[in-house]
C-alpha cells in the first residue's frame, strides 16, 4: 500500500512526528526528593540524610523543639556549586533561635535583646542594665551582685564589716584592697566612687565619714 501526502496534509502529519519526539526526548517532571539537600517544593528543610531525631525529619519536616535553615540550592556552572543542607539546631524555649546561639535558651526571647551587651538577654539577665555577663548573685536573691545594694557606691561601700558602722577597721581594709576589682554597687565593697576598683580616693571618702 503506497501513501501519498501534498501540501496542507504533509504539513500536519511532519508536526505531529516533530511533536511526538519533542515529548519523548523531554525530561521527566520535577520530583521533590527528601535526602538531597536540595531546597524541593513541600519540604520544610533538607539536612542530606533521612534520619529522624536530627531536627530535619525522614520526609524532610522541622521537628518539634528544633530550629532549622533552609536549604540552599545547587548552581549549574563549571565546576557547579553544590547544595548546602539545612543545619538543625535544638530550641529548647521555642522562640525559633537556636539554643547554641539563643542569649536566653530557656527563656522565650525572639528579639535576643540584650540592653547592657553583656550576651546575657535582657529577660534572663539578673541584672539587665549593668555589664554582669557572669551573672554573680552571692546572696541568692535573683538580683546580680553588679547591681544589688541600691544606689552604686557611696557610704554603703565604706562599711567593709558590715557591723553597720564606718569605723577605723573599715578604712584599714579598705586601704589594704587598694587596686582591687569589685562590682559596683556593692554595700561594704569599699568602692565609694563606683568605679570598679578600690583606690586612694575610696580611701579618702571613706574616711571623711568617721
Amino acid at each position: 500500500m503506497r501513501f501519498s501526502f501534498t501540501g496542507q496534509t504533509a504539513r500536519r502529519f511532519l508536526f505531529s512526528i516533530c511533536f511526538v519526539m519533542a515529548a519523548l526526548a523531554a525530561p521527566p517532571a520535577f520530583a521533590s526528593v527528601c535526602g538531597d539537600s536540595e531546597p524541593d517544593p513541600g519540604e520544610q528543610c533538607d539536612d542530606g540524610n533521612l534520619a529522624n531525631g536530627d531536627g530535619c525529619s525522614a520526609v524532610c519536616l522541622v521537628e518539634a523543639g528544633f530550629v532549622c535553615t533552609p536549604a540552599i540550592a545547587s548552581i549549574p556552572g563549571n565546576p557547579p556549586t553544590p547544595p548546602v543542607p539545612s543545619s538543625c539546631a535544638q530550641d529548647s524555649d521555642g522562640d525559633g533561635v537556636g539554643d547554641d546561639v539563643d542569649n536566653c535558651p530557656a527563656d522565650p526571647n525572639a528579639d535576643q535583646s540584650d540592653r547592657d551587651g553583656d550576651g546575657v538577654g535582657d529577660v534572663c539577665d539578673n541584672c539587665p542594665d549593668v555589664f554582669n555577663p557572669g551573672q554573680e548573685d552571692s546572696n541568692g536573691d535573683g538580683i546580680g551582685d553588679a547591681c544589688s545594694g541600691g544606689p552604686p557606691g557611696g557610704p554603703a561601700a565604706c562599711d567593709v564589716d558590715g557591723d553597720g558602722d564606718i569605723d577605723g577597721n573599715d578604712i584599714r581594709a579598705i586601704s589594704n584592697a587598694r587596686g582591687t576589682l569589685v562590682p559596683a554597687g556593692i554595700p561594704g565593697s569599699g568602692d565609694f566612687d563606683a568605679n570598679g576598683e578600690v583606690n586612694r580616693r575610696d580611701v579618702t571618702a571613706c574616711a571623711k565619714l568617721l
